[in-house]
């Protein structure tokens, strides 16, 4: 039975509070050594100052390694899972105070009391001492012969929750592991989280697999770093850890939304607009010859294929079907000016991922396009709804506001762009008048005029009343992390 764990958003590891056995057992024995320094020089008078210095010697020799152990802990860990020498138990807190509560009755039952009051001590002592060590065999034993990965989605959505599915494998033959924990390790935009899932049993030979639902609240890289296993059956006085090593990144791309009807009419009206001023003597522009038919009564006069007419001896008109639908070609300036808040961007970047997620093939006459222009200026272009869609999301999920990008070279990248001439360009820009300013000017440079002369251009101002009007982002949820049960 498999069990997934909710746990915080954390800077810390969960066993930065433990501390290994080698090192308490070094503290052990410095504190032994300075007990026997004071204590055997009571009853052997004539080797004092040589019982004293031996002693006192050895208890800084323990003291320095256990502060050595301690500070070159990470190392030494390193060192020993390189070459398959881990054989570490960790103490943690409830460790700590059982060794206490051992550490009492030993001095207890040393310091004084009858012989009969000694001897129980010393036997419940020992009773605990034993206890101390089984643990720490069992739980070395549990970590023996297992295996742990992780298994990413392809893709995943600022705040939208996904789940991420973690594997641990018992390849012993008769020994199961109990309690394991599995704790993940995730960073995104300077945030380690460290989400836990909890196997309350693995059989040998068997695998279990369980859950931990993941919530991203920005877009970018998100890095999965060292997943750990871990374990403190029977007890909880002792604690072993593996180590996997299994490094991954997810890209996450900008939260999803939902364009509103201020949007849609927008574009329509805009759409309908561009139909009326592209109209050929024949037919429209968005509209293809397919061959001749009969005169039917409301055809218009040009239409006539007098030709045609004159040999059949009956009026033949040409056939005009319209092309597939006139497609949206999305221009994206992150120009950052210093009044404006970057979460204004934020909002636009998603509502340029949202417009191009819905781009599908019936729609399109061409190839789709993406220009971003931010802190380098990334163009997209593909035939393809599904690659365009994944190729947006990844240049999104990526891109920088700048608060000095270039307007020339945008609008040289534009002139340039191999797309569709029947592309309606939508252009999301903080500085329309720049824009405006710009298209004049490059209007001189004759390769730049002939990429912009033509263009269905759209210009939409970026404002906190124009997204708000326009897009509502996909709410969030409040908990970062939540547990799934597979």
């Amino acid at each position: 039975m498999a069990r997934a764990g909710q746990r915080q958003a954390v800077t810390k590891s969960r066993h930065a509070s433990a501390m290994q056995l080698g090192t308490v057992v070094q503290l052990l024995s410095a504190f032994a050594c300075v007990l026997a320094a004071i204590a055997l020089p009571l009853y052997f008078p004539q080797d004092a100052r040589l019982l004293r210095w031996g002693m006192s010697s050895a208890a800084g020799f323990f003291l320095l390694l256990a502060v050595v152990s301690r500070i070159f802990q990470r190392r030494l860990a390193e060192f020993s899972e390189r070459w398959n020498l881990d054989n570490r138990v960790l103490v943690p807190r409830e460790g700590f105070v059982f060794l206490g509560i051992m550490l009492f009755l030993a001095v207890a039952a040393l310091s004084g009391g009858s012989a009969t009051t000694g001897n129980s001590l010393l036997l419940i002592f020992g009773l605990m001492a034993g206890s101390f060590v089984v643990n720490g065999w069992v739980v070395l034993m549990m970590k023996r012969q297992l295996e742990g990965s992780r298994t990413l989605p392809s893709t995943a959505s600022a705040g939208v929750p996904f789940s991420v599915w973690v594997t641990v494998s018992n390849r012993r033959r008769k020994l199961a592991s109990r309690l394991l924990q599995a704790e993940d390790e995730v960073e995104f935009a300077g945030v380690v989280v460290r989400p836990v899932v909890t196997f309350l049993c693995v059989a040998p030979g068997a695998s279990r697999t369980a859950a931990y639902r993941l919530q991203i609240p920005v877009r970018g890289r998100v890095v999965f770093r060292q997943l750990q296993i871990s374990t403190q059956f029977p007890l909880g006085i002792g604690r072993s850890v593996l180590s996997v090593a299994a490094e991954r990144e997810l890209l996450v791309t900008p939260r999803p939304g939902r364009l509103l009807p201020a949007w849609q009419q927008l574009v329509a009206l805009r759409g309908e607009d561009d139909a009326r001023m592209r109209e050929s003597p024949f037919g429209r522009a968005e509209e293809e010859f397919v061959g001749l038919r009969d005169y039917r009564n409301g055809d218009r006069l040009r239409q006539i294929h007098w030709l045609s007419t004159a040999r059949s001896g009956s009026l033949k008109v040409r056939d005009f079907r319209p092309h597939q639908k006139t497609s949206v070609a999305v221009i994206l300036d992150l120009f950052c000016p210093e009044d404006v808040a970057e979460e204004l961007l934020e909002q636009a970047i998603s509502l340029a991922a949202t417009v191009c997620s819905e781009v599908n093939d019936d729609n399109c006459g061409g190839e789709h396009c993406l220009i971003i222009g931010g802190m380098s200026i990334v163009p997209v272009q593909s035939s393809a709804a599904i690659d365009f869609r994944q190729r947006c999301g990844r240049a999104l999920a990526e891109c920088e506001v700048s608060r000095d990008s270039s307007m020339s070279q945008l609008l040289h990248v534009v002139g340039r762009v191999q797309g569709n001439r029947r592309h309606r360009w939508l252009l999301l820009t903080t500085r329309p008048q720049a824009w405006q300013r710009g298209t004049e000017a490059a209007a001189g440079t004759a390769d730049d005029a002939a990429g912009l002369r033509g263009l269905s251009l759209q210009v939409l101002t970026i404002s906190a009343a124009n997204l708000h009007a326009w897009f509502q982002p996909l709410p969030s949820s409040q908990e970062l992390l939540a547990g799934d049960t597979p």
